[in-house]
């Protein structure tokens, strides 16, 4: 059953603040991420509804990038891919899909960078074309692709059923030189995909795709990042 709520949503906003005062980009998850305020929770991908293990997303920005940080719930926690082109999105991970806005236009973009962890602390990223926004027409991954700058780093807690995840994304690695202005706003999906031991996967979502079987790669419901300068 699709959650009504969510199946009206047409396009989510997140308003992401500055990084708090002393904030240190190698710190990474030992900032203190208290003072930035949820962004959002996760629901399942295919209806909008509370996933059984739930995921929150913080998100910050300063002049060198993004600052993201998820934080998951997980009875299970495992993985045994360890390098970097593994298929991560097979086992258990978090994701990150985004892309600056265009000339003011929030069309949803037919190009976007794709990041994930594990709770193993190992990245996957990849640039993305999908020009109908339907992967069955022909969407590409180029995985040769690696961000440039991107820093991340992962703490488990297997006793308390949790671990986090954190990432900082350089604008230079995901916006043209050339941009000008800025952008201030970014198209954006953030994931989750968790394999318990025992029980069906879940494949959450911040803007549910409402594909079933799961599907991520569905950029009309992406929603859009607004960078505050506050």
């Amino acid at each position: 059953r699709i959650n009504q709520y969510m199946n009206a949503l047409s396009l989510a906003r997140w308003a992401v603040k500055r990084c708090p005062p002393k904030w240190e980009t190698p710190l990474l998850l030992k900032n203190d991420w208290t003072l930035v305020p949820p962004l959002c929770s996760l629901v399942l991908s295919t209806t909008g509804e509370p996933p059984v293990q739930p995921t929150t997303v913080r998100a910050c920005h300063d002049k060198q990038g993004l600052h993201v940080r998820f934080d998951c719930v997980d009875t299970h926690i495992w993985g045994t891919f360890t390098n970097r082109t593994d298929p991560l999105y097979d086992e258990e991970v978090v994701e990150l899909f985004i892309a600056p806005t265009k000339s003011q236009s929030e069309e949803p973009p037919k190009e976007y960078f794709e990041i994930e962890v594990s709770p193993n602390n190992v990245l996957w990223d990849a640039r993305v074309k999908n020009p109908t926004g339907n992967r069955a027409d022909g969407l590409e991954g180029d995985t040769t692709w690696n961000c440039p700058g991107v820093l991340w780093d992962t703490l488990r807690e297997d006793e308390k059923n949790h671990w986090s995840a954190a990432l900082f994304i350089p604008w230079g690695s995901i916006c043209s030189e050339k941009s000008d202005p800025f952008p201030s706003t970014f198209h954006a999906n953030f994931y989750r995909i968790d394999r318990p031991e025992s029980e069906p996967a879940e494949f959450s979502a911040a803007c549910p795709t409402l594909k079933d079987p799961a599907d991520f790669h569905v950029p009309n419901r992406f929603g859009i990042l607004e960078l505050l300068d506050e």
